[in-house]
């Protein structure tokens, strides 16, 4: 038969071990949880990495996309160079045209029709003060154009450049003479501020008879 005395100490033994249970699952719960937080930590650079690798892709499509448009713009200029170019090559023929064609008796009204191509400064040096400038000032004479060619020597990004035009004439005089003749022109030409060119210099010659220097 259970006496009082073990009856006590059986219910004093039941209360510790409850105790100790409740306990030991606090301590349990506290060891457990900084396990917890550290695997979240730990996902969470992965987390990162994995939206950096898909980003990787739209970078790379940014930077074709900017050389496609780079590469499009350097073309888009290269043909606007192209047809600043052309334009400037008609220019200087209708030009070449236009100075070398005149008569004896209407040569400084023949000059107004290349001035417009020309640079006030080269109108004034070479606008023709008198017919003695020109063959035949004693008769009639008469010169124009056949044919053309230019060599045209710039760069159109630059302000400043070049030319030279082959000429074929073909002149007449009075009693029915006539010619035909190769004259070259060699001048300068300067980009303006509307983006247009002129002739800034020009000076012109039978080509065998020029001095080597000119040809340089």
């Amino acid at each position: 038969m259970i006496t009082q005395k073990k009856k006590l100490l059986f219910v004093i033994l039941a209360v510790l071990l409850i105790v100790v249970s409740i306990v030991g699952w606090q301590v349990a719960k506290l060891y457990l949880q900084p396990k917890t937080t550290e695997t979240a930590n730990v996902t969470t650079p992965e987390a990162k990495t994995t939206r950096t690798t898909t980003e990787e892709p739209n970078s790379d499509g940014d930077e074709k996309e900017i050389k496609e448009r780079v590469n499009k713009a350097l073309q888009t200029q290269a043909s606007n160079n192209k047809k600043e170019k052309d334009s400037l090559e008609k220019n200087l023929e209708a030009f070449s045209k236009a100075y070398l064609t005149y008569t004896s008796v209407t040569a400084e009204s023949d000059f107004e029709k290349a001035a417009p191509y020309m640079t006030e400064t080269a109108k004034t040096a070479n606008q023709p003060n008198s017919d003695e400038q020109y063959e035949g000032n004693h008769d009639i004479y008469k010169q124009s154009v056949l044919d053309t060619e230019i060599f045209l020597d710039v760069d159109m990004e630059d302000t400043k450049g070049s030319f030279i035009t082959i000429a074929t004439c073909h002149s007449e005089g009075e009693g029915g003479t006539s010619s035909d003749f190769q004259w070259m022109l060699k001048g300068k030409i300067e980009k303006q501020t509307d983006n247009s060119w002129l002739v800034a210099e020009v000076s012109n010659g039978n080509p065998s008879n020029f001095p080597e220097q000119f040809f340089q």
